[in-house]
């Protein structure tokens, strides 16, 4: 599972219930590059948390575009100001 979250609680816990459940989480910073976050999605799997926004740059486009490469990627995990659980944007 991908968890590429800013400096938060949620970071910290979506990491260690990652492991607990037997999953090698990759941690990407949020300043990757799209060429390796596309790489990311398709060794990890299905599932990636990201935030809605950090600063100026929204997230959930950049989603889109990495989807369109890693097909396998089905679900999102969007850390937002009402936290929610979301299939990923199409």
């Amino acid at each position: 599972m991908v968890v590429q979250l800013p400096n938060v609680i949620e970071f910290v816990t979506s990491i260690s219930r990652v492991q607990k459940i037997g999953c090698i989480p990759i941690a990407p910073s949020l300043r990757t590059a799209f060429s390796k976050l596309s790489q990311f999605a398709k060794l990890s799997g299905e599932r990636w948390r990201y935030p809605d926004r950090h600063g100026d740059f929204d997230f959930t486009e950049m989603v889109r575009r990495v989807r369109r490469e890693a097909e396998s990627l089905k679900f999102g995990i969007v850390l937002a100001t009402l936290r929610h659980f979301l299939p990923l944007p199409s």
